[in-house]
């Protein structure tokens, strides 16, 4: 079996390694057999049986019938007509799907004489598909002599692929993809002679250009932002917007938190340097940077606030945020950055957009005294009309009561209960209905107050967040 492998594999595979040891093994058994007369009658005998019949398993059905498997490792080749039953059923039913792709790949990672794989190349027959140009063969067994048996019988069915000797649990053929796997320590590979024609190795090498083009493309490096929102005072005049951020830039890292990491202050020299570099790129930025109402920690607040768009924190993750002690991250890109620069400071704030215009009172106009003393026609007393059912009342807010042991809450927008349903109810607060709730024995949680807002620090979102993108 080695040396029909060894013959068959240097026809083609002209890889260094493996040619010059397959030539040393090759010459090894034909010295054993006493000559190539022996193992060159058995491969022309082993040729016509697939040349006759190629649906067939034919060196695994002899392997097993000469009792040679090895039952102390589990060796029992499945029996060829359950692997028709299963090319069928995994074929059959994803043939369309199978007919548009560029190529389908059939795997075996126990192979054994390739029997599942022998059974496959069958089915597609079987559906107009030529799996000599569109699909590609993998198996893999531990069993040196077995996956020999394997690469012998798809060689000579004219398969594309190759067959790894290695054990698939804890040493997979693996690689870029199916079309370049790679050789790893304990693994042997062989590889089809038809593996070699011209379609599939023009499709290795488009592989390994898109691979080239993509190590060539520049990488956006990855960084991540800790922000603190401070307070500075910003009355100080500029002739250039530039000139504003170098003095908030150092005024900022100089307030980092003294526990923050020194990432911190890097992260704002790379933010402060991009943002001066669109100034100096983009006059009307740097305009509009020199606005009094527009500061840096404003700014920051707004960047929060287009984050959190992009995620959905819960309650205690804010709460931990705003009191420092755990940031959120958010993925973002330095595009967006600038890009949230631009709409801050370029764009006039919205609670001066929504000023309301004072309304000038119009006069009214003054009815004729004649109008004013005439009197309404009366109304035909025999029309009736039918009254408008009364809108039931609904709560402005969350209500509780107790009625016994009983108590039950009315949330807010929800009608409210029958005059009969609150006869023997009794109003309580929030507090008595929400103590009544707990379990027993359940200890009451201290209320934490807030902690005291400062001037810049934005409480409608967070303080500190991180942001995880950059590419400056």
């Amino acid at each position: 079996m080695k040396a029909w492998a060894c013959a068959i594999s240097n026809a083609t595979d002209r890889n260094p390694e493996h040619f010059e040891r397959r030539e040393k093994e090759y010459s090894q058994c034909i010295e054993r057999l006493g000559g190539v007369d022996i193992p060159a009658k058995l491969l022309g005998v082993v040729t016509m049986a697939l040349e006759v019949n190629p649906d067939q398993d034919f060196l695994g059905k002899i392997y097993m019938n000469l009792d040679l498997g090895s039952h102390w490792h589990g060796q029992f080749f499945t029996p060829y007509d359950v692997c028709v039953a299963m090319a069928k059923i995994t074929i059959d039913g994803n043939i369309e799907q199978m007919r548009d792709k560029p190529y389908i790949s059939l795997s075996d990672p126990a192979c054994g004489a390739g029997a599942t794989l022998i059974a496959g190349i069958n089915e597609l027959m079987r559906h107009g598909i030529n799996y000599q140009t569109e699909a590609v063969f993998v198996a893999q067994d531990i069993d040196e002599v077995a996956a020999l048996m394997c690469y012998v019988q798809m060689s000579l069915l004219g398969a594309p692929g190759y067959v790894c000797v290695g054990n698939t649990l804890t040493n997979p053929c693996t690689g870029p993809s199916v079309l370049r796997p790679i050789e790893r320590e304990g693994q042997e590979l062989w590889f089809t002679t038809m593996f070699f024609a011209e379609k599939w190795n023009s499709l290795r090498k488009i592989e390994g250009i898109k691979d080239v083009l993509k190590m060539l493309e520049p990488k956006k490096k990855t960084a991540t932002f800790t922000f603190y929102v401070g307070e500075i005072d910003m009355d100080k005049t500029y002739a250039k917007g530039e000139d504003r951020l170098l003095d908030e830039k150092n005024k900022y890292i100089g307030i980092v938190a003294p526990g923050a990491p020194d990432a911190v202050k890097q992260q704002y020299e790379l933010l402060f340097s991009a943002l001066i570099e669109e100034c100096r790129k983009d006059p009307a930025l740097d305009t509009a940077v020199l606005k009094p109402e527009k500061t840096f920690g404003h700014y920051m607040m707004y960047c929060t606030n287009q984050a959190m768009k992009l995620t959905n924190p819960t309650e205690e993750q804010r709460q931990k945020a705003r009191n420092r002690e755990e940031p959120i991250s958010v993925p973002v890109t330095s595009e967006m950055l600038i890009g949230w620069a631009r709409d801050y400071y370029m764009t006039d704030n919205l609670k001066e957009d929504k000023k309301e215009k004072p309304k000038t009172a119009k006069p009214k106009a003054e009815k004729p005294k004649a109008e004013e003393k005439a009197e309404k026609p009366k109304k035909d007393s025999k029309v009736l009309k039918m009254p408008k059912p009364d809108k039931p009342a609904v709560a402005k807010k969350d209500l509780y009561y107790k009625s016994g042991d009983l108590y039950w809450m009315v949330e807010k927008g929800t009608p409210m209960p029958t005059e009969d349903a609150l006869k023997d109810a009794e109003s309580i607060t929030k507090a008595e209905y929400m103590k009544a709730k707990k379990p027993k024995g359940q200890e009451e949680k201290k209320e934490q107050k807030p902690k005291p807002k400062k001037k810049d620090e934005f409480d409608g979102q967070m303080s500190l967040f991180d942001f995880m993108g950059g590419g400056f």
